[in-house]
């Protein structure tokens, strides 16, 4: 079994693989994270999000008519300290954004807790080598 820390750091790397910006690759993980902990697909919403951002220059706008990434609005949702009650009609790794807007602090019984990293979550985290992780990163390890 995985343990929580194992799925933050792979959850991390694979989001900078993506192209995130390390702050906001430690906040998809420890979004992932939450929803795993409230038994939702942590690993799927994480996917949709490395998916959708893959290449793309980043932070992803959140201000078009397109489709926005949940944890780039999630970043600039925590930043303000409040929910507008108009967000986007579509939001990539909605899931994901819940971890920034959600008011509960108790974490439930991991009655699913997942066994292993999906692949397509290793190969986004293979992509990076530890010279391009942050210095103050690395030496939180």
């Amino acid at each position: 079994m995985l343990s929580r820390s194992n799925i933050i750091n792979v959850a991390q790397q694979a989001a900078f693989g993506a192209g995130y910006s390390w702050d906001l690759a430690q906040a998809a993980a420890k979004s992932t994270v939450y929803l795993i902990e409230h038994q939702r697909d942590g690993f799927g919403a994480l996917l949709e999000v490395l998916n959708f951002a893959d290449g793309k220059r980043q932070p992803l706008d959140i201000s078009g008519d397109g489709p926005v990434c949940g944890i780039t609005l999630g970043m600039h949702l925590s930043q303000l300290g409040k929910v507008p009650n108009d967000l986007p009609s579509k939001i990539v790794g909605e899931a994901l954004l819940m971890a920034f807007i959600h008011d509960d602090k108790q974490v439930m019984i991991h009655k699913n807790w997942p066994a292993e990293i999906p692949d397509e979550i290793v190969r986004f985290a293979a992509r990076i080598n530890q010279a391009s992780i942050p210095h103050t990163a690395r030496a939180k390890r």
